[in-house]
């Protein structure tokens, strides 16, 4: 009885939240980019992907400063939302509706995402990050917006 509790519960919560994002978080991402004259790019790859992030931000933040062993819950939760954007959001949205994706901005994407997996496996190799590591992190961050502004002079292509 419990478990099907829980699972009404959590259906529930996604249910809300699935109606804050449409009705609040989204528009205000809309206005943001629209005063910040950003590309629907640089608008995902930044406010959404800042916006998304933050719980796993925040959770990895608090994992790591709370005394005790807990920063293998922080490295946890940025490995297992990661996995769960690519299989689970995009399997779900793929399900719900049907998407003409133009292939230069999935290539951009994929290579850095490529790249960066590359990097998280280097800076673990060892068992733990240090602070040339996690620089070279937020860097290769900044390289992919720069990438994105300019991607349409490099591949050019139109938003679908």
């Amino acid at each position: 009885m419990e478990l099907i509790f829980s699972a009404a519960v959590l259906v529930l919560i996604f249910y809300i939240l699935a109606i804050l994002c449409d009705e609040y978080f989204v528009p205000s991402l809309d206005i943001m980019a629209k005063r910040l004259r950003m590309s629907s790019d640089v608008a995902g790859a930044t406010l959404m992907a800042v916006g998304s992030s933050a719980p796993e931000l925040f959770t990895s933040l608090f994992a790591i400063l709370r005394p005790g062993d807990t920063a293998n819950v922080g490295a946890g939760t940025i490995v297992g939302s990661a996995i769960f954007n690519i299989l689970v959001i995009i399997g779900a949205s793929a399900m719900y509706k049907r998407a003409k994706l133009t292939w230069q901005p999935v290539v951009r994407d994929m290579l850095f995402y490529v790249v960066s997996i590359l990097a998280l496996l280097w800076a673990f190799w060892d068992g733990r990050v240090v602070l040339h590591e996690a620089l070279g992190f937020v860097l290769l961050y900044v390289v992919y917006i720069v990438a994105v502004i300019y991607w349409k002079k490099i591949l050019p292509y139109n938003d679908v």
